[in-house]
């Protein structure tokens, strides 16, 4: 069942990131991209948004990924990634991840290269996969 949940990620390349401030959700859509081990999803925000300044005080996160926009709907899969977030530090990595995320979405460039714009980092916990109207599965990573 990973393999679907790796396809899935890796077909994909928009989702919901939802963070919580004062016990209130809020939802982000965000252009992703993931790590070649698929076990880290990284991001680039404006540290001036809402969602950055809820991670600052929280990092747990979620993401819902989906397919509904190629599937027909009574056949599309959801999967809700649950997570821990952070910013990642300066360093080649970072910049790798930058490049990275250019190079899927090469309408971010500006704005990935703007001094105030930071690069999200979501560790992986847990995945649950919705198949269709009845099929799950959950598993725990860590």
């Amino acid at each position: 069942m990973l393999e679907k949940v790796t396809h899935l990620i890796a077909e994909q390349d928009i989702c919901v990131l939802a963070t919580v401030s004062d016990n209130r959700p809020h939802c982000s859509l965000m252009a992703y991209v993931v790590s070649a081990d698929g076990r880290r999803i990284h991001m680039a925000t404006s540290r001036s948004t809402k969602k950055y300044s809820n991670l600052l005080r929280n990092t747990s996160v979620s993401l819902l990924i989906d397919d509904r926009s190629t599937s027909e709907r009574e056949f599309a899969s959801a999967l809700t990634l649950a997570g821990t977030c952070a910013t990642m530090t300066e360093g080649e990595a970072k910049e790798q991840v930058k490049q990275t995320i250019i190079g899927r979405h090469p309408h971010l460039s500006k704005f990935v290269s703007h001094p105030d714009v930071d690069i999200l980092e979501v560790e992986i916990e847990s995945v649950l996969l919705l198949q269709g109207l009845s099929e799950s599965y959950f598993e725990r990573l860590v």
